[in-house]
């Protein structure tokens, strides 16, 4: 990527969003840094204190006006984006039986909803060249007990990214998904804490399933996002990139 190219990352307050901002933003692409959480306006501060090009705007991916309301906010009329990272999400380990209507049409509003919402908003500023990548997950392709919700939403992500690949490759806009598996993040953390065995049991049991031993750092998922957004990938398209150390080898 260039220097001053312009990419609009979702859920950028914390996780995989807020490492690659600060990725993103260290080889020069200004970030429009979207997420409903406050504590990305210090992610904001954060990247232009090292002489980087960052904005926050707050944004519930899941509501369409707040969606609209944030691009008209941060991205002027006529501005080309090089691409939109759509990545925040939302997990909820639970059984089936236990999980209500209104827990299963939130995690599938901010994870699924969310990203078409944000994509729609996007297309405008969108032109040949530019990217859009969706945050997946092994969950994308493998089930997993106690996550049905969040399994669906994330395997519906990736088949909205290959008929979205399809759609805009005419329009040479490419489309692809990143599928972390576990990652050091604080949705990883509260997700062991809410297993029903102790923290460190649930954690030796997670790593034990990643032949690599270990959780993703943030910053690893940047560097393939940045990989499939730039034109180091630009014959790739309706892609999915694993990046979860072995878990689905």
């Amino acid at each position: 990527m260039e220097t001053q190219e312009t990419v609009v990352i979702t859920g950028a307050a914390s996780g995989i969003g807020r490492g690659g901002a600060l990725y993103f933003a260290e080889r020069g692409v200004a970030v429009v840094l979207l997420d409903r959480d406050p504590a990305g306006e210090a992610v904001a501060v954060e990247i232009r204190g090292q002489g980087g090009d960052a904005v926050f705007v707050s944004c519930d991916v899941s509501d369409e006006t707040s969606v609209r309301d944030a691009f008209a906010t941060a991205v002027p009329p006529h501005t080309r984006l090089t691409g939109v990272w759509s990545n925040a999400g939302v997990a909820h380990y639970q059984s089936l039986e236990d999980t209500s209507l209104t827990m299963w049409n939130g995690i599938l509003a901010t994870n699924l909803t969310g990203a078409f919402l944000v994509t729609r908003a996007a297309l405008p500023f969108l032109s040949r060249g530019s990217s859009i990548l969706f945050t997946g997950s092994i969950s994308s392709m493998r089930g997993s007990e106690n996550f049905a919700a969040y399994c669906a939403s994330k395997g519906g992500l990736m088949m909205f990214a290959k008929a979205l690949a399809l759609e805009l490759a005419p329009r040479g806009i490419r489309v692809n998904v990143i599928a972390p598996g576990a990652v050091d993040t604080p949705m990883q953390h509260a997700d062991m804490m809410a297993r029903p065995v102790p923290y460190a049991e649930a954690v030796a049991a997670e790593l034990s399933a990643h032949p690599l031993g270990r959780y993703a750092s943030p910053q690893e998922v940047a560097e393939s996002a940045y990989f499939l957004m730039s034109r180091a990938s630009s014959f790739t398209t309706g892609a999915t990139l694993l990046v979860d150390g072995g878990y689905s080898a």
